[in-house]
């Protein structure tokens, strides 16, 4: 499973944590693997060099899904 490979030719909104939001409210696939899917397998599928991988902070956000989707506006750290 790869999460957000996909363009805004597909869909208006193409939020990577959306759709890893609307996935998990389903309950049948781990945060754990949500996340993996969309970061490390995708960045690896893609064969992006890891210097290349952007790295978000989401302030006050607890380490979960659900709080981190409420977050307005992430920061980036690098990428």
């Amino acid at each position: 499973m790869l999460i957000g490979t996909g363009s805004v030719c597909t869909s208006v909104n193409a939020s990577i944590l959306d759709e890893i939001f609307e996935i998990s409210k389903k309950g049948e696939i781990s945060e754990a693997e949500l996340f993996t899917a969309a970061t490390f397998s995708a960045y690896e599928y893609m064969e992006l060099h890891p210097s290349r991988i952007p790295y978000f902070l989401f302030p006050e956000a607890k380490p979960n899904i659900e709080s981190i989707h409420s977050v307005d506006h992430a920061q980036i750290l690098r990428g």
